[in-house]
Protein backbone atom coordinates (compact mmCIF):
# COMPACT_ATOMS: atom_id res chain seq x y z
CA UNK A 1 0.00 0.00 0.00
CA UNK A 2 1.43 3.54 -0.62
CA UNK A 3 1.99 5.59 2.13
CA UNK A 4 2.23 8.93 2.70
CA UNK A 5 6.36 9.27 2.84
CA UNK A 6 8.42 7.23 2.69
CA UNK A 7 12.54 6.53 3.79
CA UNK A 8 14.15 7.47 0.06
CA UNK A 9 15.03 11.36 -0.50
CA UNK A 10 13.56 13.26 -2.73
CA UNK A 11 16.45 12.36 -5.50
CA UNK A 12 16.02 8.88 -5.51
CA UNK A 13 11.92 8.88 -5.39
CA UNK A 14 12.28 11.29 -8.33
CA UNK A 15 13.90 8.83 -10.45
CA UNK A 16 12.19 5.76 -9.30
CA UNK A 17 9.15 7.57 -10.14
CA UNK A 18 10.26 8.01 -13.54
CA UNK A 19 10.89 4.84 -14.12
CA UNK A 20 7.42 3.39 -13.49
CA UNK A 21 5.87 6.34 -14.99
CA UNK A 22 4.67 4.83 -17.35
CA UNK A 23 2.76 1.84 -15.30
CA UNK A 24 1.04 4.48 -13.16
CA UNK A 25 0.10 7.20 -15.22
CA UNK A 26 -3.51 6.47 -17.23
CA UNK A 27 -4.08 2.65 -18.09
CA UNK A 28 -1.41 0.32 -18.37
CA UNK A 29 0.55 0.00 -21.54
CA UNK A 30 -0.63 -2.43 -24.35
CA UNK A 31 -3.53 -3.14 -21.93
CA UNK A 32 -6.21 -3.54 -24.35
CA UNK A 33 -3.99 -5.52 -26.41
CA UNK A 34 -2.32 -8.11 -23.89
CA UNK A 35 -4.04 -11.22 -24.29
CA UNK A 36 -3.07 -12.06 -21.20
CA UNK A 37 -4.65 -9.69 -19.22
CA UNK A 38 -8.75 -10.46 -18.57
CA UNK A 39 -10.02 -7.26 -20.27
CA UNK A 40 -13.79 -8.08 -20.92
CA UNK A 41 -16.64 -5.90 -20.49
CA UNK A 42 -18.56 -7.36 -17.24
CA UNK A 43 -21.98 -6.34 -15.51
CA UNK A 44 -22.35 -5.35 -12.18
CA UNK A 45 -21.99 -7.87 -9.60
CA UNK A 46 -25.27 -9.37 -9.22
CA UNK A 47 -24.85 -10.45 -5.83
CA UNK A 48 -25.73 -7.03 -5.27
CA UNK A 49 -28.72 -7.18 -5.62
CA UNK A 50 -29.88 -10.46 -3.70
CA UNK A 51 -31.27 -10.28 -0.46
CA UNK A 52 -29.43 -11.51 2.70
CA UNK A 53 -32.09 -13.47 4.11
CA UNK A 54 -32.60 -14.87 7.40
CA UNK A 55 -31.10 -18.18 8.40
CA UNK A 56 -32.12 -20.44 10.44
CA UNK A 57 -30.55 -20.16 13.83
CA UNK A 58 -27.74 -22.36 14.75
CA UNK A 59 -24.60 -23.21 16.78
CA UNK A 60 -21.30 -21.86 15.97
CA UNK A 61 -19.85 -24.68 13.16
CA UNK A 62 -16.85 -26.46 13.39
CA UNK A 63 -14.99 -25.49 9.92
CA UNK A 64 -15.39 -22.83 7.19
CA UNK A 65 -18.15 -20.85 5.96
CA UNK A 66 -19.82 -22.56 3.12
CA UNK A 67 -19.40 -20.55 -0.17
CA UNK A 68 -23.00 -19.69 -0.45
CA UNK A 69 -22.66 -18.40 3.02
CA UNK A 70 -19.62 -16.04 2.51
CA UNK A 71 -21.41 -14.63 -0.31
CA UNK A 72 -23.90 -13.65 1.76
CA UNK A 73 -22.07 -12.26 4.34
CA UNK A 74 -19.73 -10.42 1.42
CA UNK A 75 -22.92 -8.83 0.67
CA UNK A 76 -23.74 -7.64 3.98
CA UNK A 77 -20.39 -6.56 4.17
CA UNK A 78 -20.14 -4.02 0.82
CA UNK A 79 -22.89 -1.81 2.19
CA UNK A 80 -21.56 -1.22 5.92
CA UNK A 81 -18.75 1.20 6.33
CA UNK A 82 -16.24 -0.50 8.94
CA UNK A 83 -15.68 3.59 10.24
CA UNK A 84 -19.62 3.27 11.59
CA UNK A 85 -18.61 0.42 14.15
CA UNK A 86 -19.45 0.59 17.04
CA UNK A 87 -22.89 1.32 15.31
CA UNK A 88 -27.16 1.74 16.80
CA UNK A 89 -29.67 0.19 14.29
CA UNK A 90 -30.61 3.38 12.77
CA UNK A 91 -26.93 4.17 12.31
CA UNK A 92 -26.62 0.49 10.53
CA UNK A 93 -29.50 1.63 8.38
CA UNK A 94 -28.05 5.06 7.03
CA UNK A 95 -25.08 3.62 6.38
CA UNK A 96 -26.49 0.76 3.87
CA UNK A 97 -29.06 3.12 2.78
CA UNK A 98 -26.08 5.35 1.50
CA UNK A 99 -24.19 2.84 0.33
CA UNK A 100 -26.92 1.64 -2.21
CA UNK A 101 -28.11 -1.32 -0.39
CA UNK A 102 -30.84 -3.44 -2.13
CA UNK A 103 -34.63 -3.07 -0.51
CA UNK A 104 -34.48 -6.27 0.27
CA UNK A 105 -31.40 -5.77 2.66
CA UNK A 106 -32.43 -2.73 3.98
CA UNK A 107 -35.80 -4.45 5.11
CA UNK A 108 -33.82 -7.14 6.94
CA UNK A 109 -31.93 -4.78 8.62
CA UNK A 110 -35.00 -2.95 10.13
CA UNK A 111 -36.36 -6.84 11.23
CA UNK A 112 -32.69 -6.42 14.11
CA UNK A 113 -33.42 -5.61 17.50
CA UNK A 114 -32.07 -2.17 18.53
CA UNK A 115 -28.82 -2.95 20.10
CA UNK A 116 -25.26 -1.65 19.91
CA UNK A 117 -23.54 -3.73 17.02
CA UNK A 118 -19.62 -4.00 17.07
CA UNK A 119 -18.46 -5.21 13.93
CA UNK A 120 -20.12 -6.52 10.81
CA UNK A 121 -19.85 -10.06 12.27
CA UNK A 122 -22.31 -9.33 14.57
CA UNK A 123 -25.04 -7.87 12.30
CA UNK A 124 -24.57 -10.81 10.25
CA UNK A 125 -24.86 -13.13 13.55
CA UNK A 126 -28.00 -11.22 14.35
CA UNK A 127 -29.35 -11.76 10.61
CA UNK A 128 -29.09 -15.63 11.76
CA UNK A 129 -25.74 -16.41 9.96
CA UNK A 130 -22.96 -19.03 11.37
CA UNK A 131 -20.24 -17.59 13.06
CA UNK A 132 -16.91 -18.48 11.14
CA UNK A 133 -14.40 -20.27 12.50
CA UNK A 134 -10.75 -19.80 11.62
CA UNK A 135 -8.55 -22.69 11.09
CA UNK A 136 -6.31 -21.90 14.04
CA UNK A 137 -8.91 -21.69 16.22
CA UNK A 138 -9.88 -25.51 15.30
CA UNK A 139 -7.35 -26.99 14.79
CA UNK A 140 -5.95 -27.49 18.67
CA UNK A 141 -9.59 -28.93 19.01
CA UNK A 142 -9.87 -31.42 16.12
CA UNK A 143 -8.57 -34.39 16.14
CA UNK A 144 -7.64 -34.59 12.68
CA UNK A 145 -5.97 -31.11 12.85
CA UNK A 146 -5.24 -29.39 9.50
CA UNK A 147 -5.82 -33.03 7.60
CA UNK A 148 -9.83 -32.35 9.11
CA UNK A 149 -9.79 -28.56 8.01
CA UNK A 150 -8.55 -29.53 4.40
CA UNK A 151 -11.39 -32.12 3.95
CA UNK A 152 -14.06 -29.24 4.95
CA UNK A 153 -12.47 -26.82 2.87
CA UNK A 154 -15.11 -25.40 -0.05
CA UNK A 155 -14.67 -27.24 -3.35
CA UNK A 156 -15.44 -24.53 -5.46
CA UNK A 157 -13.61 -21.29 -6.27
CA UNK A 158 -14.67 -18.63 -4.04
CA UNK A 159 -14.82 -15.10 -5.09
CA UNK A 160 -14.90 -11.84 -2.40
CA UNK A 161 -16.16 -8.98 -4.26
CA UNK A 162 -14.80 -5.34 -3.35
CA UNK A 163 -16.46 -2.39 -1.45
CA UNK A 164 -16.81 0.62 -3.32
CA UNK A 165 -17.26 4.15 -2.02
CA UNK A 166 -19.03 6.79 -4.35
CA UNK A 167 -15.92 8.28 -4.49
CA UNK A 168 -14.08 5.31 -5.79
CA UNK A 169 -16.92 3.43 -8.00
CA UNK A 170 -16.86 7.35 -9.82
CA UNK A 171 -13.07 7.73 -10.72
CA UNK A 172 -12.75 3.95 -11.13
CA UNK A 173 -15.07 3.62 -14.04
CA UNK A 174 -13.14 5.70 -16.60
CA UNK A 175 -10.68 2.97 -16.14
CA UNK A 176 -12.99 0.06 -16.33
CA UNK A 177 -13.13 -0.26 -12.78
CA UNK A 178 -16.70 -1.59 -11.34
CA UNK A 179 -18.28 -4.10 -9.30
CA UNK A 180 -18.06 -6.55 -11.81
CA UNK A 181 -14.47 -6.41 -12.64
CA UNK A 182 -13.09 -6.08 -9.03
CA UNK A 183 -12.91 -8.98 -7.16
CA UNK A 184 -10.43 -11.56 -5.79
CA UNK A 185 -11.30 -15.45 -6.72
CA UNK A 186 -9.62 -18.16 -4.11
CA UNK A 187 -9.92 -21.71 -5.85
CA UNK A 188 -8.79 -24.40 -3.38
CA UNK A 189 -8.72 -27.15 -5.95
CA UNK A 190 -6.42 -25.41 -8.29
CA UNK A 191 -4.39 -23.83 -5.45
CA UNK A 192 -4.86 -20.21 -7.10
CA UNK A 193 -5.38 -17.04 -6.34
CA UNK A 194 -6.65 -14.29 -8.53
CA UNK A 195 -7.38 -10.98 -8.33
CA UNK A 196 -8.84 -8.45 -11.00
CA UNK A 197 -9.33 -4.93 -11.05
CA UNK A 198 -10.29 -3.46 -14.13
CA UNK A 199 -8.10 -4.39 -16.58
CA UNK A 200 -5.21 -5.51 -14.15
CA UNK A 201 -4.84 -8.98 -12.79
CA UNK A 202 -2.77 -10.46 -10.73
CA UNK A 203 -2.38 -14.76 -10.30
CA UNK A 204 -0.76 -16.85 -8.43
CA UNK A 205 -0.13 -19.97 -6.41
CA UNK A 206 -1.86 -19.85 -3.09
CA UNK A 207 1.35 -21.88 -1.77
CA UNK A 208 3.40 -18.40 -3.16
CA UNK A 209 1.08 -16.73 -0.26
CA UNK A 210 3.79 -15.66 2.63
CA UNK A 211 1.03 -13.87 5.03
CA UNK A 212 -1.46 -11.45 4.44
CA UNK A 213 -3.25 -9.17 6.78
CA UNK A 214 -5.83 -6.58 7.06
CA UNK A 215 -4.49 -2.76 6.79
CA UNK A 216 -6.13 0.43 6.48
CA UNK A 217 -7.05 3.26 6.29
CA UNK A 218 -5.26 4.70 3.59
CA UNK A 219 -4.32 7.79 1.97
CA UNK A 220 -7.16 8.68 -0.20
CA UNK A 221 -5.43 10.56 -3.30
CA UNK A 222 -3.17 7.62 -3.77
CA UNK A 223 -6.27 4.91 -4.04
CA UNK A 224 -8.60 6.59 -6.29
CA UNK A 225 -8.77 5.63 -9.75
CA UNK A 226 -6.31 3.31 -11.66
CA UNK A 227 -4.38 0.71 -10.07
CA UNK A 228 -1.63 2.18 -7.53
CA UNK A 229 1.89 1.25 -7.70
CA UNK A 230 4.45 1.79 -4.18
CA UNK A 231 6.94 4.17 -5.43
CA UNK A 232 8.89 3.24 -1.87
CA UNK A 233 9.04 -1.07 -2.34
CA UNK A 234 6.54 -1.57 -5.49
CA UNK A 235 4.11 -3.10 -3.85
CA UNK A 236 0.54 -3.03 -5.69
CA UNK A 237 -3.29 -1.71 -4.65
CA UNK A 238 -6.33 -2.48 -6.02
CA UNK A 239 -8.40 0.18 -3.44
CA UNK A 240 -12.17 0.74 -4.04
CA UNK A 241 -12.30 2.83 -1.04
CA UNK A 242 -9.61 4.50 1.72
CA UNK A 243 -10.53 2.66 4.82
CA UNK A 244 -9.87 -1.28 5.14
CA UNK A 245 -8.50 -3.76 3.33
CA UNK A 246 -5.93 -7.07 2.73
CA UNK A 247 -2.23 -6.76 2.45
CA UNK A 248 -1.27 -9.92 0.89
CA UNK A 249 2.66 -10.62 0.61
CA UNK A 250 4.18 -13.13 -1.90
CA UNK A 251 7.28 -15.70 -1.14
CA UNK A 252 8.17 -14.67 -5.40
CA UNK A 253 7.00 -11.37 -6.05
CA UNK A 254 3.82 -10.96 -9.36
CA UNK A 255 3.73 -9.20 -12.19
CA UNK A 256 0.26 -7.10 -12.21
CA UNK A 257 0.60 -3.34 -13.34
CA UNK A 258 2.90 -4.08 -16.00
CA UNK A 259 1.15 -6.43 -18.78
CA UNK A 260 4.89 -7.33 -20.32
CA UNK A 261 5.85 -8.79 -16.55
CA UNK A 262 9.02 -6.23 -16.40
CA UNK A 263 7.51 -4.57 -13.05
CA UNK A 264 7.22 -7.46 -10.46
CA UNK A 265 5.21 -6.33 -6.79
CA UNK A 266 5.89 -8.64 -3.41
CA UNK A 267 2.62 -7.23 -2.08
CA UNK A 268 -0.64 -6.55 -3.32
CA UNK A 269 -3.81 -4.60 -1.36
CA UNK A 270 -7.32 -5.38 -1.99
CA UNK A 271 -10.07 -3.74 -0.35
CA UNK A 272 -12.81 -6.57 -0.35
CA UNK A 273 -15.83 -6.20 1.47
CA UNK A 274 -15.78 -9.24 3.47
CA UNK A 275 -11.63 -9.05 4.92
CA UNK A 276 -12.12 -11.53 7.48
CA UNK A 277 -13.59 -14.10 5.32
CA UNK A 278 -10.70 -13.39 2.75
CA UNK A 279 -7.78 -13.66 5.06
CA UNK A 280 -9.71 -17.51 6.38
CA UNK A 281 -10.14 -18.66 2.70
CA UNK A 282 -6.41 -17.62 2.49
CA UNK A 283 -5.46 -19.98 5.03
Amino acid sequence: MERQSNEHSPRIDDAMAHEVAPFVRDTPLDSQNDTGLDVEAAADDESSQAAIGHAAPSETRSGALSTADIRRRSELAQHLRPSIFPATLDALLECARSEDASSELLEELTQLPAAIYQTTEDVWEALGGDREVRENDLEATRPGGRDDMAQAAPASPTRFPFRFDRVHRMLGLPFGVTPGTAYVEVDPVDGRLVARFGPWRVATALSNIEHASVTGPYFAPKTVGPAHLSISDRGLTFATNDERGVCIGFRDPVTGIDPRGFVHHPALTVTVADTEALLAALE
